[in-house]
């Protein structure tokens, strides 16, 4: 299973994806953009 995860904080936003086995361990946690101080503009690992 995978799950995507938009993450708002007073100092910024996050976008993560997870992926769990079939025993329901996280087995990837990932970052994929986040905030960087411009509402317009973001980071992309």
């Amino acid at each position: 299973m995978a799950v995507l995860k938009g993450i708002h904080r007073s100092e910024g936003f996050q976008l993560r994806y997870e992926v769990y086995n079939e025993k329901g361990l996280r087995i990837i946690d990932e970052l994929l953009v986040e905030e960087v101080g411009n509402e317009t503009v973001y980071a992309i690992n």
